[in-house]
């Protein structure tokens, strides 16, 4: 995950360069757009997935909300 300072960069560059090169939507459906080039934080490449480590960041933050 991004901080949002770091989101809002990236996607004004990213309107930026569509602007200038006549970019934009060009893949046959709209998701496909959102996933081609996408940045994705590292999300995709852990090696467990995410919703795997829920309970445990449950007891975590649990844990650490009372103490």
């Amino acid at each position: 995950m991004f901080e949002p300072a770091t989101s809002n960069t990236l996607m004004a560059a990213l309107l930026v360069h569509d602007l200038r090169t006549g970019g934009g939507p060009t893949q046959e459906h709209p998701w496909r757009d959102e996933a081609y080039a996408a940045a994705h934080g590292g999300l995709w490449r852990i090696p467990y997935a995410p919703r795997s480590a829920l309970g445990l960041a449950v007891l975590l933050g649990l844990g650490g909300a009372r103490a």
